[in-house]
């Protein structure tokens, strides 16, 4: 099956994807304001939609290094 990003991660979904190395690499303190100002989420939706797709193979599929990257962060 041949998987494009604009097909299977769009809208939020996608940004949350791109955006994640990003604000994991933010202090604590300044994670939420930037996920409000910058990716234009509440910040409970934002962390809902990137556990989500740390479980989702299309996700994987399509940018493996970043989602196995995510979730070798999540878990240490």
């Amino acid at each position: 099956m041949n998987i494009t990003k604009d097909a299977a991660l769009h809208g939020d979904v996608w940004l949350v994807l791109a955006s994640a190395p990003r604000v994991y690499g933010l202090h604590p303190e300044r994670r939420d304001q930037y996920i409000r100002e910058q990716i234009g989420l509440h910040p409970g939706r934002y962390w809902q939609l990137l556990t989500e797709l740390l479980g989702d193979p299309v996700a994987a599929a399509i940018v493996p290094v970043t989602v196995q990257t995510l979730r070798d962060h999540a878990t240490s």
